[in-house]
């Protein structure tokens, strides 16, 4: 089914995922974004994860 937006309606249905992102938000160059780090502190690799329609504060992102 269409909402007319491009994607069909289970695109915007799901479940929030139960748990507490260890990470923070912070502001780099004017941009706010959400940092997580490694427990370790090993900061030899970068991943740069792009989120879709529900954004980087959803908690299940944040888990992710």
């Amino acid at each position: 089914m269409s909402t007319g937006v491009g994607m069909s309606t289970c695109c915007l249905s799901g479940k929030i995922q139960d748990g507490k992102p260890k990470g923070r938000e912070e502001e780099m160059n004017g941009l706010s974004v959400y940092v997580a780090e490694p427990e370790n502190g090993d900061k030899t690799r970068t991943v740069v994860f792009l989120v879709d329609i529900f954004g980087w504060k959803l908690n299940n992102v944040r888990l992710l």
